[in-house]
Parts: C-alpha cells; structure tokens; sequence
C-alpha cells in the first residue's frame, strides 16, 4: 500500500506510522431504527445487500464483519434482509467508544477494497522499498485485526488476502503520523534582558534522522549542543521531532520519550536583575531541504534530460538567453558549496534556427570523466554518449561555508542562437545541500 504524504521526514523502516480516518469505498446505508449503547443481538438497517461478504468471503462466526456507525466500530457474524446479527462481545471493537446510536445514522461497511479497516486504520511499519521524498510503502498486517489470511486456506478455502484492485481510495480525512525533520532551525525567544548583568543562552537536545537517500541511523540521541537565539543553526547531521508513536518505540531512554529539547539559562550578576522569557511568544522554526539522489548514472539516465520527469528535487533552470550572433561554444561558471556529500551536475539546452518553436531536451555537459585535454588546450570530448554533467576538472568537497568555483564547458556544438542551463543538486544528507551563487554564462563562436 503506497502513501502519498508530502515532506513526512520518514525515510528509514525503522519508522512507524498510524493511519487513521481511511473510509470505506462500499455504498453507505442507514439505521432503520435507533440502537441503544445497551447491549443488544441485531442492527437494523435499510440496506444490507453490501454486508454479507467480508473480506471477499461470507460473513459467519469463523469470519465476522464490521461495520462503524459514527466512532463506534461493531462486528456483526450473520446477514439477513436488513438485518445484521451482532456478534458476541461485538460493540466497540478496537476500544471504540459504545453510544447509543438514533435512526437514520450512516451504516459503513467497515472495509476498503476488499480488505477489513481494522487493518488499515492502524500502526504500521514502513517498508525499506521505494522510500521517496513525498511517499513511502507500508504492508497490510494479513494476520491481526481479524481472521488470519496471511496465507491461503485450504479448510476454509479462504485466499491469501488482498486488495482487490490497485486505486486510490480512502476519502479525503486520511491522517498519518509523521516526523519533523531538520538540517537547522531558529529558536524564536523573547527574551528581556536588562542591564549588561543579565543574559541568556540556549542548548539543544536532538535525535538524529535518516535522509531520503542516506544511510544516517535514526533515533540517536545526539545529546545537547549549544544555539544561539533568534539565528538560523546549521547542524552537522539530520535531526528529527518524531511522532508519538516513534517516540514510545524508540526513545524510552531520554526523558519522557521527548526527541526534542530547548534548554534555555538565565543568568544574572545583579541581585537586583534578572532576564524574563516570554514563554508566549517562544517557538521553533525547523527548516530542511527537499534534498535526493535518485540517479546514479547520469549518461545512461534519460530522465534527467526532462525538464518535467527529472527525479531529482533539487533542481534549477534558468529563463531562455536569446544571443545576436549565433555561437558554437558555451561555458558555465559557478560558485558552489558542496558537501562531500553532495553532487551538482550541470545540462544545457540550446536554440537552433531551425528548431526555434520546438522544446528541446537538455544535455548534459561532458565532464572531467568523459573529456581529455588537447595540445591546443581544448577539451576534446571522449564519447558524446557518456557525457556526466561534471565540472571540467574535479573540485573537491567545500569546507564549512566555503564557496569553490565550478567550470562547465561545450564545445564545437552545431550553431545556436539561444540556450538554457539546467543545474541539479542532489545529495545523500539532507543537513548539507548545494548552495549556488555567483552564475555566470559565456557562449561564444
């Protein structure tokens, strides 16, 4: 089951995730009567054609339904013409609150393409397959919340469960949990400090996260380290506030399982004075870059020659340059920070004469890995078709803040008239991504 769920800050299995206020694709009914929160054998309801199969199987004693009505969630093991029997200790399934419940209430069948929403409105682990940016993958549990199907039956002759078919379904109040993760923050804190005898300053206390391509273990107490108030923090690592249910899982060890702590000391030299913090205007910005690295071959990798189905999410490009005289030569240069962590590959698409009205792909520049030097001090390309978007010769990875100049260059292309760059920034943390300034083009003949 894939769920789509923007920035969710959960890129490793370690995580888990509650799913809660998927509803059902099955026609609707209602209560033909009242029922009471007393206990009682039988719903009466208007319509009870959609209930006597569950799960794809009858209903039956060995293979209960349910069904909510309102919050409460009610199984129900025989059907008959607008009836459905209450099974024993049936009310308030997964510690559902039992109400009394008037006619006319809505009556859905408690299930979602074939497969019962006790299994889906739950606690899941997610899947090491296919984690992305805004998605990731949990599996149905086939064997707890309700008749084990995790495998067929040849008794019962019941399947190995499934979904009955592949959509999007679930209404439009589905919530998941989800972490917060950061690679810096500003801690925003109205503090008064009078007088050059008072003070304040502020520690952090963090666990750490897994970036979306990274290999970071998660939920590590990095422990505290000092910030400075009101200032954007760079941090070394990916962070994360995690859910509650990470929280209970992972960090019984840190005080009242809390992945988050702000330590804020004030200080006085003067009996007289003392700093106040105004606890009512303090919170804290996390900030994080939408940072991936999904490609690993970019001469062979068509995608990134899109400008609309590139995988990457860091991606720049730039308003098209008209030139007067058309040229056969163009070169990038760039000021880069990047982390050994990180990569910046750099494609161009140009305009011909010939092809003014038709959008052309992007190219990739040859790189270091695919030119060689001539005696004339020319680059001359080794193979067109293993082009990798690199830098002309190899730059190192940047220091702390420390901006190095890149240099792309293509040469003895067919006469152009205008072109385009294309940058892509990717990276297996997501604390340290690419920061660019300083672009600058050059196309001559």
């Amino acid at each position: 089951m894939r769920v789509n769920h923007f920035d969710h800050g959960m890129y490793s299995s370690t995580n888990d995730v509650v799913i809660s206020d998927v509803e059902t694709n099955v026609p609707t009914t209602t209560l033909s009567t009242d029922l009471t929160s007393q206990e009682v054998d039988t719903i009466s309801v208007a319509d009870s054609s959609n209930f006597a199969n569950f799960e794809g199987m009858p209903v039956s004693a060995t293979n209960p339904g349910y069904v909510l009505i309102e919050n409460e969630i009610i199984a129900y093991d025989a059907v008959s013409a607008g009836v459905l029997e209450i099974a024993t200790s049936g009310r308030g399934v997964d510690s559902t609150l039992v109400i009394e419940h008037s006619s006319a209430q809505k009556v859905s069948k408690y299930e979602l393409n074939g497969v019962s929403l006790r299994r889906v409105n739950t606690t899941h682990d997610v899947s090491n397959i296919d984690i992305g940016l805004d998605h990731y993958h949990i599996k149905i549990d086939r064997a707890s919340n309700g008749v084990d199907r995790s495998s067929d039956n040849t008794t019962t002759r019941a399947p190995e469960l499934s979904f009955d078919n592949e959509a999007d379904l679930g209404g439009n109040n589905i919530k998941a949990s989800e972490n917060i993760q950061f690679g810096s923050l500003i801690p925003n804190y109205y503090i008064a400090t009078p007088g050059s005898s008072t003070s304040a300053t502020a520690k952090i206390r963090t666990v750490t996260g897994t970036s979306v391509d990274g290999s970071e273990a998660s939920f590590v107490d990095a422990g505290f380290e000092d910030v400075e108030l009101n200032k954007v923090n760079l941090l070394s690592s990916t962070r994360v506030v995690a859910s509650q249910v990470n929280e209970n899982l992972h960090l019984s060890g840190l005080p009242r399982n809390k992945s988050f702590t702000t330590a804020v000391t004030l200080t006085t030299s003067d009996n007289n004075l003392s700093p106040i913090i105004y606890t009512d205007a303090a919170y804290t910005e996390f900030r994080n870059s939408r940072l991936n690295k999904p490609v690993n071959d970019y001469a062979s990798d068509n995608r990134v020659n899109s400008l609309f189905f590139d995988p990457n999410a860091g991606v720049y490009v730039s308003n098209v340059v008209n030139l007067t005289q058309p040229a056969s030569t163009l070169k990038l240069i760039i000021a880069a920070y990047r982390d050994s962590t990180a990569d910046i590959r750099a494609l161009y698409s140009l305009v011909r004469a010939d092809s003014s009205e038709v959008e052309q792909e992007f190219e990739l520049f040859p790189g270091y890995d695919n030119t060689t030097l001539s005696a004339s001090g020319e680059l001359s390309v080794i193979d067109p078709l293993k082009n990798s978007g690199n830098p002309d010769v190899f730059v190192p990875g940047s220091l702390e803040n420390q901006f190095l100049e890149y240099e792309f260059t293509a040469n003895d292309l067919d006469l152009f008239t205008g072109y385009r760059i294309k940058l892509i920034m990717a990276g297996t943390s997501q604390a340290h991504a690419p920061r660019i300034k300083d672009l600058r083009t050059i196309a001559v003949r």
